[in-house]
Parts: C-alpha cells; structure tokens; sequence
C-alpha cells in the first residue's frame, strides 16, 4: 500500500468522529448564543411586584380592609370633600335637594339606587324626598328647522318662537333657583363606590346639566330680546359660575363641560339686539363680575382625582388574578392577562404619576411623549410599559391641552371686546396663549377699525393673516360683546363679504 492510500483510508476512518466534534462545537455554540441572548431578554421581562411607594402608589394610605391595596376612593374623598359638605354652603346639595340627583332611576336593588343612596347620605339629605321642581332644555319643543335658527339667533322674543312660551314661563324659577346654587362658595359632588371590596369611584354623568346649561343660555338671549340687559348678563354670569364649579369637579369630563359653559357664555352678547343697545356701565359691569369670578384651576390641579382613579384601575388590574375578590376594571380577559404579564404595574404608576406632576407644575410637554418608530424599547417591560403609558397620554392630553388654551384664547378676546366698548383699557387681554413667540408688546388679535359695525376684533396666526393655532378656526369679537369661531376652512372671497359688510348673514 502507498503512502497516499494510507493517507487516504486514515482519513475515510476518522471522518465521522471529525464530523461529530464539529457538529458538536456548532451546537454548544448556538445553545450559547441563545442562552447569552434570551436569559437577558427573560430577565428584563419579569415585572416586579407592585409596591407601596411615594413613586408608585403616590400615596401610603388609608388601606382597604385587606391591607395590601391602597383605598384611593376614601384617599379622594378626602382630597376633594369640603367641610361645606352636608351644609346650605354646598350649592350641589341644593340641586340634589330641589332636582333629585343625575341618576334618575330609583328602582331598588338596581346600581343607580345603590348610587343615589350614597348621594343622599353623604349631603346629609333624605332620598325618600321627592324632587320639588325640574328644568328642560328648550330643544326638544323644537322641530329640526326651529333648533337649527335657535341655535344661530343671538337673541329672540315669543315672536320667533311663540312654542316657547309656556317653556319659559314653567323653567324660570328653576333657573333662578340654579342661578343660586351656581353661586355659593362651595360645590360638591359626592363620589359612589361601584361595590364595596374596591378601591374605584365611578365616574359622574355630567349630560343632564348640559340641558341646564342651554336653559340658562335661552333664557339670556330672550331677556337680550325684550330689552332686560341686566338680566341676561345674571344669565351669563351663571354660565360662568357653573363652569368654574364644574371645572374643579376633578375628571377630565367635567373639565370640558366646564369650559362648555364657560364658552357659551363668551358667544352671548349682551349688545346683540340693535333695539336695546348696552351703556357702558353694563359693559363694565360683566367685566367687573367676570374678574370677581373665583380663579379657574389649571389642568392638572382640575384633574388631580383622575391621578387617584388612574392609579386605582392599576392596582386593581393587578390584584384582579390573586386571591383577592377585586372585579376587573378594564374588562376582558385578553386585556387583562396583557396586563398582568406584559406589562410592570411599578413602571405603570411611576409614569402616570410623572405625567401629573408635569401637568400640576404647568411643565407638560406632550412632545416628549410621542411615539418613535424605534422597536427596541418594546423588547424589555421597563420599555414597553412606557411606550405603553405615553401612547394613552399622546391620546387625550394633547387634546385637552389644547382646549384648555383655546377656551383661554377665547376669553382673553371676549375681555379684550367687552374692555373696548366699556372703555376700559384691555392690553392685558392682547395675546393667545397658543400663539408661539409674540415678542413683548406684540398681539395676535387685529382690531378692524374700517370693518362693518357687527365686528371688532379678529385672531391672526401671522402679520396681517387671518387663522390661529386652534382646532377648527379662529375667533372673531363683534362689537356685541360676544366671540365666536369662525370656521378655517371658510372660502376666502366669503371671508372677505364677512370683513367687508357685504355677507347676507354672520356666522
């Protein structure tokens, strides 16, 4: 045999267990990789217990009966309850007292009578009583075509709508009776518990006093009609007296009724109707009121119970699988095991509670929580939890920040309006808080000395430009006092007619 063939057959004979040590290496090799890549991976998913903690519950008490859950309800309570409460000082209690309260079913057993009970024990008031009067929104007397002009008229008497005779005179004692409670110092509404084992309140139904809202501001457009300025301007301030005790109520939905009364107040002018026309005194007197009015909270003091329920839905998602009787508060089982496993209840809590604090230390930014296009945060729950939470901030807060400085916006021009046609000097009123960079002395509202005799003042986004940096338009003061929005998209050669006097009717 030659040396090449013995060569040759060692080699054909070791080949397997060549083979063998190679496939070997490669798969230690691979289990290596995968081990190195995924224990890490594992490890940052595992979410931490939930913790008591400053950072994550944000308060350390009271507890619930079970000692492992903070009782946020009782906690809100606390925040939010005047020693007002169970007096004539509440005008809530007032309501509930002479109009029952906003759950109107009564039918024992049912949620809405567990919740009415609450109402009642908590104002110190009988619920066996029957309400003693009650008010209509005038809107459903109406047919569509009627609502519709309604709706558009600044002013109108029982020759317009003679149908709302008999509405008016059946509402107008409840209104005054409103009109009081809107006016006392304090205005409290009781929070309910859904059951008893949780730690949640729910939410109130803010609908019924929207139908009050548009009551009071039917009255003042009829009492603009038939010439009884000081009346409507009582009208208008009681808008504005609900609005600023609704906006306290501490959730995000009161908050915005709130600044819908608030806004249908400034679309009210009281120098509306040509045939009555103001004194100056009358102007200055709703400025004067207007500047009386307790000071409006700023979002995040508004809104510092739904940090409270915020963090309540948390623990109680958390605890809902362990062996603690808590019913689901987010619904769904899908939802909930996301939430038990994907997510860390901790990181969860110390977010939310850093969104509030910015927005109580007026330093929200809604820049800092936007999405990225970048999946690598995804890959831990630390991360996820925080895509998670700023992707449910970006959904509403930007929103209602913006609202928040349109409904100012609107304001500062219904003062700015109200100032010049009483005389008074209202640069202080100049500027929209939206607006970016107006240097000192600078205005984004134009005064239109040559328009028609309907229009005052009108919101610029740049020099000489008509527009803002709202939703859906920008405002206009006409010389009546009150400030509407004008559409965005409004063909400019309309605009023009509306600048010019040639329009055949005002927005």
């Amino acid at each position: 045999m030659s040396q090449a063939q013995e060569v040759l057959e060692s080699a054909v004979k070791n080949q397997p267990k060549l083979c063998q040590t190679k496939w070997g290496g490669c798969f230690r090799g691979c289990l290596i990789t995968v081990l190195v890549l995924v224990v890490p991976l594992v490890w940052f998913n595992i979410p931490a217990p939930l913790r008591i903690s400053k950072e994550t519950t944000y308060i350390l008490g009271p507890m619930m009966p079970d000692g492992k859950r903070i009782d946020y309800f009782r906690a809100m309570e606390e925040l939010r309850y005047p020693p007002e409460m169970k007096t004539d000082d509440n005008g809530y209690r007032l309501i509930v007292h002479t109009f029952g309260v906003v759950f109107p079913e009564n039918t024992p057993g049912t949620n809405e009578h567990i919740h009415r009970q609450q109402v009642y024990d908590k104002l110190g008031l009988d619920m066996n009583e029957e309400p003693t009067r009650k008010i209509e929104s005038p809107l459903p007397l109406l047919d569509e075509t009627q609502k519709a002009k309604f709706e558009q008229v600044p002013f109108w008497t029982f020759d317009d709508f003679p149908m709302l005779e008999n509405w008016l005179e059946a509402n107008s004692a409840s209104i005054d009776l409103f009109a009081e409670a809107v006016r006392k110092p304090a205005f409290c509404v009781p929070f309910t518990r859904p059951y008893e084992n949780t730690s949640l309140c729910v939410p109130r139904s803010w609908i019924r006093y929207v139908d009050w809202q548009y009551a009071v501001a039917a009255r003042a457009k009829y009492r603009l009609g038939i010439g009884n300025i000081d009346g409507a301007i009582d009208d208008v301030m009681t808008l504005y007296h609900f609005g600023r005790h609704i906006g306290k109520q501490g959730e995000l939905v009161a908050w915005a009724v709130g600044g819908l009364a608030e806004m249908e107040g400034y679309s009210i002018g009281i120098g509306s109707n040509p045939e009555f026309p103001p004194t100056k005194e009358q102007f200055a007197r709703l400025l004067a009121e207007l500047d009386a009015l307790p000071p409006r909270w700023g979002l995040g003091k508004s809104i510092e119970p739904d940090r409270y329920y915020a963090l309540a839905a948390i623990q109680e998602t958390y605890w809902k699988n362990s062996n603690i009787d808590v019913e689901p508060c987010c619904g769904g089982s899908f939802w909930d095991k996301y939430m038990t496993w994907g997510l860390d209840f901790n990181v969860f809590m110390e977010r939310t509670n850093e969104r509030q604090d910015k927005w109580n230390n007026d330093d929200f930014d809604v820049k800092i929580y936007q999405p990225s296009w970048n999946p690598l945060p995804y890959l831990t729950v630390q991360g996820r939890t925080q895509k998670f939470c700023d992707n449910m901030v970006v959904s509403f807060a930007g929103i209602f920040e913006k609202r928040g400085r349109q409904r100012e916006c609107m304001e500062n021009m219904y003062r700015l309006t109200l100032a010049h046609l009483a005389g008074i000097p209202g640069e202080k009123w100049l500027r929209c808080p939206s607006h970016p960079g107006l240097a000192e002395g600078e205005t984004s509202y134009i005064m239109l000395a040559d328009a028609p005799d309907q229009i005052l003042f009108v919101e610029i986004s740049e020099p000489k430009k008509l527009g803002s940096h709202h939703f859906g338009g920008f405002y206009v003061g006409y010389r009546s006092g009150a400030v509407r929005l004008w559409d965005k998209e409004t063909p400019s050669d309309e605009l023009q007619k509306l600048l010019d006097g040639t329009a055949t009717e005002m927005p």
